[in-house]
């Protein structure tokens, strides 16, 4: 089972409502992306976690690790990178 993290889905819904967005439509995205599993990976191009940044979008945002350390985090954690994204594509 994929570790989302004990406070996932209250720190989902705090983001969702910080970005003005609906927490079912980023758990959309979520489920068509990795299936909510923030350990997913996909092989060609080492696009990894909840939402499948590819690894040149974790350095864009100043992610420090590669996609290995990555696929490290649980789902909570990987919810800053997902507001972060999400945040640079409004502006």
């Amino acid at each position: 089972m994929a570790n989302l993290g004990s406070n996932f889905y209250n720190k989902l819904l705090k983001i969702t409502s910080e970005l003005q967005m609906k927490p079912e439509d980023l758990l959309c995205i979520m489920v068509s992306e990795s299936g909510i599993n923030p350990s997913a990976l996909n092989p060609n191009g080492k696009a990894a976690g909840l939402i499948q940044f590819m690894p040149s979008t974790l350095k864009g945002l100043g992610y420090k690790g590669d996609y290995k350390d990555f696929l490290k985090l649980n789902g909570e954690s990987q919810l800053y990178w997902v507001k972060a994204l999400i945040q640079g594509n409004i502006k």
